[in-house]
């Protein structure tokens, strides 16, 4: 039995047939130009949100790699300042062990004193370094300077040094995420490398101790305050220390007589100097104690011309009092010579004692030091010699352990860096691998094979012009030509 099939079925057929091809044939020719096997969800939805999913981490990568460099760039540069934070506090240590040995002279301890200016100053200049226009060393306040100094009336005399930043206790860590979930932090506060001077002063009063605290940037309740204490207007070119008592300091008690105001207004009383203790911590605090200790000791030696040798530790006839021997004429230039078994050498100091012996240097507060008798030398402690400039010479000597200390804490914090560099190296190299296999990934979903491709489209564009040649000769026919 024939079946008859209408010819709307056919056309119909026909017309699914001819969209089908062309729509295959317009895909491929899509994919060819874009370079793409897919350009839309409707290509293929799984490829597609594998895709979407892939790019999103590849950003993330992005900005992981990004702030990787950042952290690297920055770990760099306060590296670097740290190095030269090392060098001069090194050099300042030299100073002092050469200072602490006795032996200089007034001439020799102010040209150390001259350059140990220069060292504190150029210390607060890397502490005060800048990347990217932030304070490397301030915290998390970044466009403040971290460290100001405080100066005597005279303008030139450094009384204080001070941190402004972020302090230790506080929030300052600056972090950048590296990777999913994981922050490197990118800095370290001034405080704990650098430490401090004159922050605080404390006042031995009559026993009782009294903490006056550096107003800084004081508001205008405060600049009222101190106003009304001192009986003279807010001067923002002086320094002023609030006590825990109320009272007021005008600038800082390195020297000389302090005068305390009270907070109603009016002196409530004087004080030496003598009897306030400054803070200190880390270098800033060493350099500033050594800066002081220098100062002690030339005021002993420009006022300490004898020195007394207690053998025995008793006071008695037998103690040998040694005087300067300044601008020696040539006999005793040869007395000098004959004592010591060495050519006289003017660059040196020479004291002669009461027995007719010499020792070469004030004496030291600590180690041994040579008497000179008939060209033989007989080594003695330092401690058996009393004058003023010894206690000048003993602080000097106490602070070496100190700077020991605080270049190990510059070195110890610089090697954490190192550390912190290292890791970003090894979270780059991580971070790009799985850069490369996501987007080799990405690239095996989406991106053509050309000859595939071309393979495909030549096959669907025939296959397109074959149902378009079929359909014409099919539908171009009607029931004459049946009937023929």
């Amino acid at each position: 039995m024939i079946s008859r099939v209408a010819s709307s079925t056919v056309n119909s057929t026909l017309s699914s047939l001819i969209n089908k091809s062309y729509s295959d044939y317009s895909t491929t020719t899509a994919q060819i130009g874009s370079g793409h096997k897919v350009n839309s969800i409707l290509d293929n939805s799984t490829s597609a949100i594998n895709i979407l999913g892939s790019n999103a981490e590849l950003n993330k990568i992005t900005t992981y790699l990004d702030n990787v460099a950042s952290v690297t760039n920055e770990v760099k540069e306060v590296s670097d300042t740290l190095d030269s934070a090392n060098t001069k506090a090194q050099r300042a240590y030299d100073l002092a062990t050469t200072a602490a040995s006795g032996t200089s002279t007034t001439t020799t301890l102010t040209a150390t004193k001259t350059e140990l200016n220069q060292i504190i100053k150029g210390m607060v200049d890397i502490a005060n370094t800048k990347y990217n226009s932030n304070s490397l060393f301030g915290g998390t306040n970044t466009t403040t300077s971290p460290y100001s100094v405080q100066y005597a009336s005279d303008g030139t005399t450094i009384t204080g040094i001070t941190y402004n930043g972020t302090s230790s206790s506080g929030d300052w860590e600056r972090q950048l995420e590296v990777s999913d979930g994981v922050y490197q932090t990118m800095n370290v506060d001034g405080d704990s490398v650098f430490g401090e001077y004159g922050g605080t002063y404390t006042y031995d009063k009559s026993g009782t101790d009294i903490t006056y605290s550096l107003e800084k940037d004081p508001d205008s309740t405060e600049q009222a305050a101190i106003s009304t204490a001192t009986g003279s207007a807010y001067d923002s070119s002086k320094t002023y220390y609030k006590g825990e008592d109320g009272t007021y300091l005008v600038g800082a008690p390195a020297s000389g007589t302090a005068t305390i105001y009270k907070s109603t207004g009016g002196v409530d009383s004087t004080a030496d100097s003598s009897k306030f203790t400054a803070s200190a911590s880390g270098i800033m605090g060493t350099l500033m104690k050594f800066n002081n200790a220098l100062d002690t000791t030339i005021s002993g030696l420009n006022n300490t011309t004898s020195y007394t040798y207690d053998a025995d530790g008793k006071a008695s006839t037998a103690n040998v009092t040694y005087n300067l021997d300044s601008s020696p004429d040539p006999t005793e230039q040869t007395a000098i010579s004959t004592a010591t078994g060495s050519a006289y050498d003017s660059s040196k100091t020479y004291y002669k004692g009461s027995d007719g012996s010499y020792i070469i240097g004030a004496p030291n507060s600590s180690g041994t030091l040579n008497i000179y008798s008939g060209g033989a030398a007989t080594s003695v402690n330092a401690t058996t010699f009393s004058g003023t400039s010894t206690a000048g010479y003993k602080s000097i000597n106490s602070l070496l352990n100190e700077f020991q200390s605080s270049v190990a804490t510059i070195t110890n914090t610089n090697s954490n860096f190192g550390t912190i560099s290292n890791k970003m190296d090894l979270t780059k190299t991580s971070l790009t691998d799985t850069q490369t296999n996501l987007t080799n990934y990405i690239s095996g979903l989406r991106d053509t094979d050309v000859t595939e491709i071309m393979s495909k489209w030549y096959s669907e564009q025939s296959a397109y012009q074959a149902s378009m040649k079929a359909a014409t000769s099919i539908m171009s026919m009607s029931l004459l030509d049946y009937m023929s």
